[in-house]
């Protein structure tokens, strides 16, 4: 009798394609022979549903299986396809798509909760049910699990080797599988998959895979077992695939889990909120903030206002004075590895100088000719902001400029290469530093680089921005007559945390080479890199989110208005 299920019609349940195939041979094999009936093309319609796919807005031209591995657990077999997509220009990326053929109260319950997960409806003889990604099917993440800590290699059907290698100090674990250890999906990835292996365990699971060395698995490798860094997640075992004359594949990385309340964005979200009331409660006697210094170097020098510290909290402050030293803790653990040239720093050079600020300058001048392009697309008062800065394209390139001329006593080393709040957790006392994989637009090669540690510093100066205007944004949805009184107040937040968090980073960090000890040259180079970043998030936004240009907007004309005071207070000076 055939095993019937609550979908078992005829037709698709809310549009998704139907799959049937013949009983008798492994439903896995018959997909990639499929073309002719577009089985597999409608893996293409599921990518292009994916956050984690990164290439929303190219045109697929083709798919290619080139590999695939099959994991086993219980009796259940999930074949891992490792897909090539082609496009008409640019180079092909691949994918990795572990699936999973669900039937009865498991598929009913995953079209329920997570009908973005499913692919197909699939139907193998008389038994129906779905084709799905196999992340959301709690037999998948325990087979996983168990084939890393069983120290297993598994063999592809094109000659591949899918193996894990374990930390030092976790290889005398890794013979004893768990039994019934709870797993989840952490539902905020973006481009990769996190499992959550109750208070163990947490592997990310790296959806766009390419040959070369991963930059997060060997920076979690090294922090753990050579810097000894106690701010990350303990590295434990890193999956590869190994393909005869290419170098391996980075597949899943699996850390410590670390107990955490959120990270440091949702943090700040509630610290921000409870500030937002305070100033609420108190209309009349807070028309507007203490004024404070244009530039954060010079205000990370000065005390705060009583009546900052009394709207926002020492707690506040502290945390980010705290991240600021973290965050120097982390760039001198990469200084550490003096005797190995992947992690030796390097001096700044005039030569790096000069490729730094080409490169900042093409970024630049290719981020204001889209923004002239789309400005009609923008709102009245985002074409006002839209104009003051391509009104100022030439005083943004001398700015960025500044960093040639002379060369700057400073270091380059390995950095953490996308810094914010959300790269952090929160353990109710500290921070834990997280994500190593660097801007994943990027190659391996180009995220190995070695950089100022200072671009770090920028994006999370960057991200107190962000913070500060979304969660103002938040405040006033309902109420925007709010918002004369909270926007001068959110500015203010934005640099007092700044000025913290840039007093912790250089009070733990001074006396070393890895930043300029001339502070002019100390605040060209954090300028630069801030204005550099805001141009970045300023393309970001217009491609992907132009409501929110006003932010990066707002950010670039801030530093261009500290600079400009700077510029007045110093000709005043040559004037006396």
């Amino acid at each position: 009798m055939a095993r019937k299920t609550p979908f078992s019609d005829n037709a698709p349940l809310g549009g998704l394609p139907r799959i049937r195939l013949r009983k008798g041979f492994p439903w896995w094999e018959s997909l990639p022979a499929m073309r002719g009936t577009s089985h597999l093309e409608q893996v293409i319609t599921y990518l292009q549903g994916c956050r984690w796919f990164q290439s929303k807005a190219r045109i697929i031209s083709g798919l290619e299986l080139v590999e695939t591995v099959l994991l086993k657990q219980g009796g259940t077999e999930f074949p891992v396809f490792f897909l090539k997509v082609t496009y008409p220009e640019g180079d092909p990326e691949i994918y990795q798509i572990p699936l999973a053929f669900l039937t009865g109260s498991d598929a009913a319950q995953l079209f329920t909760e997570s009908p973005h997960a499913v692919i197909a409806c699939l139907s193998i003889g008389d038994e129906e049910g779905f084709l799905c990604d196999a992340v959301h099917d709690r037999k998948f993440r325990e087979a996983l699990l168990a084939f890393i800590l069983g120290r297993r290699q598994l063999h592809g059907e094109k000659g591949g080797i899918l193996g894990a290698g374990h930390a030092a100090v976790f290889r005398h674990e890794s013979a004893a599988v768990p039994e019934h250890l709870p797993s989840e999906l952490f539902n905020s990835e973006q481009t990769n998959s996190t499992l959550i292996y109750g208070s163990r365990h947490v592997l990310k699971l790296f959806r766009k895979v390419e040959p070369g060395i991963n930059p997060e698995a060997e920076i979690s490798r090294f922090l753990t077992e050579k810097a000894l860094f106690p701010h990350a997640p303990p590295f434990q075992a890193v999956v590869e695939l190994r393909k005869a004359g290419d170098q391996p594949y980075t597949l899943a990385l699996l850390h410590g889990y670390m107990k955490n309340k959120g990270n440091a964005w949702q943090l700040s979200r509630r610290l921000l909120a409870r500030y937002f009331e305070r100033i609420l409660s108190r209309p009349d006697d807070l028309a507007s903030p203490p004024n404070h210094p244009p530039g954060l170097l010079e205000g990370s020098q000065c005390a705060v206002p009583e009546i900052i510290v009394e709207l926002m909290g020492g707690f506040h402050l502290k945390m980010a004075g705290l991240l600021g030293q973290r965050t120097a803790e982390l760039h001198l653990a990469f200084a550490a590895g003096e005797d190995d040239p992947v992690w030796r720093m390097e001096k700044y050079s005039t030569t790096y100088q000069r490729s730094l600020y080409q490169s900042q300058r093409t970024q630049a001048r290719r981020t204001l000719q889209l923004l002239a392009r789309e400005r009609e697309k923008l709102s009245g008062e985002d074409q006002k902001l839209a104009d003051g800065v391509l009104a100022a394209e030439e005083e943004i390139i001398a700015r960025l400029k500044l960093i040639v001329g002379h060369r700057i006593a400073a270091m380059k080393t390995r950095t953490h290469g996308d810094f914010h709040l959300g790269q952090v957790l929160f353990t109710g006392n500290d921070f834990a530093i997280i994500d190593f994989e660097g801007e994943p637009a990027r190659s391996l090669s180009e995220r190995r680089l070695k950089q100022s540690p200072l671009r770090d510093v920028a994006g999370m100066i960057r991200s107190f921005h962000y913070v500060a205007h979304t969660a103002l944004a938040h405040q006033v949805a309902g109420r925007p007559t709010d918002l004369p009184l909270l926007e001068p107040w959110a500015e203010a937040c934005y640099h007092h945390v700044g000025c913290r968090f840039l007093k912790g980073y250089l009070d733990r960090i001074s006396g070393t080479s890895l930043v300029p000890s001339d502070r002019r040259d100390l605040e060209t180079l954090l300028r630069a890199f801030i204005l550099d970043k805001a141009l970045y998030e300023l393309a970001y936004e217009l491609n992907n989110r132009p409501d929110w240009v006003a932010l990066p907007l707002k950010g670039i004309e801030g530093i261009l208005r500290e600079c400009r005071v700077d510029l007045h207070q110093e000709e005043g000076q040559k004037g006396l």
